[in-house]
């Protein structure tokens, strides 16, 4: 009971802090390659969210995500 209560309130801070860093490596990305001028995932990331591609987006995702680990 503890245990399920008391990991509840520790993930709030630890999934912010993982929001934040997702959004800056994944707006240094787009600002190096633009930058740049190397077409690569963030600019692809950016494209598809302003046309909504939502399996291109899906996919970016847990792709992303795996390589901040």
């Amino acid at each position: 009971m503890v245990w399920k209560h008391a990991l509840m309130n520790f993930l709030i801070p630890v999934i912010t802090q993982i929001g934040f860093v997702f959004a800056g490596q994944f707006g240094g990305a787009v600002v190096a390659e633009t930058v740049f001028s190397i077409p690569g995932l963030g600019t692809y990331m950016i494209t598809a969210i302003q046309k909504r591609d939502y399996p291109a987006v899906q996919g970016f995702l847990p792709l992303y995500s795996a390589s901040l680990c």
